[in-house]
């Protein structure tokens, strides 16, 4: 799964997930259950880290698939997610945690930037 993380431009040098399950504050778990999930949802998007003052931003959605999962829930290409429940995008943690959310099995609020304008969408996980 951490090939695919590169093939996809993660720049995550620092990725520090142990096996288990979830999140704990801080901390992320990856089970082997969340990294399918993950790389099934990124086969139809890739995300790339977005820079400010030398510091991440937030992660953009570049080459969005029509009819994949974040197309299907309002994503465009384009967008930048800056936040996940809340919890700024904006170090190496922060884009770990991103992945860890992404590939679990609840909802997540994201806060996006599209085009200069704020908005917050839904992440629902693939079914």
């Amino acid at each position: 799964m951490f090939e695919r993380l590169v093939a996809i431009a993660f720049t995550v040098t620092a990725l520090a997930c142990a096996t288990g399950s979830g999140t704990d504050g801080n901390r992320c778990f990856v089970t082997a259950e969340h990294q399918d999930r993950l790389g099934a949802l990124l086969d139809g998007a890739k995300l790339i880290p977005v820079f400010a003052d030398g510091q991440i931003y937030g992660q953009q959605l570049v080459r969005l698939e029509p009819g994949s999962h974040f197309a299907n829930l309002g994503f465009q290409s384009g967008d930048t997610i800056v936040s996940v429940n809340g919890d700024p995008v904006k170090s190496t943690e922060g884009s770990t945690y991103l992945l860890c959310v992404l590939g679990g099995a609840t909802a997540a609020q994201l806060g996006v930037e599209r085009g200069g304008a704020p908005l917050e969408l839904t992440f629902q996980p693939a079914s």
